[in-house]
């Protein structure tokens, strides 16, 4: 069982930093995300504690406070805080991946993606000489991009911005 060192005398928010950059680090690579998932839950299990012990206000509720610094969901928190709850987190986090795995594989047998049965996605052969159409998204998919911003602190908002500008630069100095 790997050993998790978590600082004592970090602030709130660096913790908080720590943990966005171990759930991208979780996410980058399969092969290292439940080592990252399983450090996850012991910084939030650790920010847990500090939280209800006041450290952030009297009437800091734990989930009211998670929701206010992290758009992970409560849910995705919960199942690491579960790992490492667990006789050993080690094998609680390979049975995760093991649920996933077998999960994401009955899924993509229900809808045959698996089996290339994708003809309604290829354009039609009279179509080629045009450029390809792509739709605008769906608007409940712009609803909760607005959702995640609205629920960064400004700090990541200004980052967010910052990215999305230069992404999208091209985009945003050809519609002038």
């Amino acid at each position: 069982m790997s050993v998790v060192k978590l600082k004592l005398k970090q602030t709130l928010d660096d913790a908080v930093r720590e943990i966005h950059r171990q759930f991208a680090e979780a996410e980058s690579s399969e092969k290292k995300s439940h080592r990252c998932r399983l450090r996850v839950g012991y910084l939030l299990h650790a920010l847990k504690k500090r939280v209800e012990a006041g450290e952030e206000g009297v009437n800091a509720s734990w989930w009211d406070w998670y929701e206010s610094k992290f758009v992970r969901s409560r849910r995705d928190a919960s199942r690491c805080m579960a790992l490492v709850k667990a006789d050993d987190p080690e094998i609680a986090a390979e049975e995760e991946r093991a649920r996933n795995r077998e999960a994401q594989r009955r899924h993509r047998t229900l809808t045959d993606v698996s089996q290339g049965n994708d003809d309604e996605l290829q354009p039609d052969d009279e179509e080629e000489d045009e450029e390809p159409f792509t739709p605008l998204p769906a608007p409940d998919l712009v609803d909760k991009a607005l959702e995640l911003v609205h629920r960064m602190n400004s700090y990541q908002r200004r980052r967010f911005f910052a990215a999305l500008k230069e992404a999208y630069r091209e985009d945003i100095e050809t519609d002038d």
